[in-house]
C-alpha cells in the first residue's frame, strides 16, 4: 500500500505489478497484475526511472490536464 502526499492530492493506493526495463532508454514498463484501480488491471504503463544516490526515481510521461497545461507525477524510493 503506498500512501501520497503532494501539492495537490492527498491519497492511498495499492498495486502489484511485473516491470521491464529499458536501461538505455530509462524507461520502464509497470505491467499492473491487480490495483486498488480496477482499470488498472493488465494494463501497462511507461515510466521513465534514474538513479540518484540513494534514490530511484520515477516519473510519467507529460499527462495534459487541460487544454494549454500538462503535469508529469514523479514518484522516488529511497533506499534507507
Amino acid at each position: 500500500m503506498l500512501n501520497f502526499k503532494s501539492r495537490k492530492y492527498d491519497y492511498t493506493s495499492g498495486f502489484y505489478m511485473a516491470l521491464s526495463a529499458q536501461g538505455r532508454l530509462q524507461e520502464i514498463k509497470h505491467k499492473f497484475r491487480g490495483a486498488f484501480f480496477p482499470d488498472w488491471s493488465g494494463v501497462t504503463q511507461e515510466r521513465f526511472f534514474e538513479f540518484c544516490d540513494n534514490r530511484l526515481i520515477l516519473s510519467t510521461p507529460s499527462i495534459p490536464v487541460s487544454d494549454d497545461e500538462k503535469e508529469v507525477a514523479t514518484l522516488v524510493w529511497e533506499r534507507v
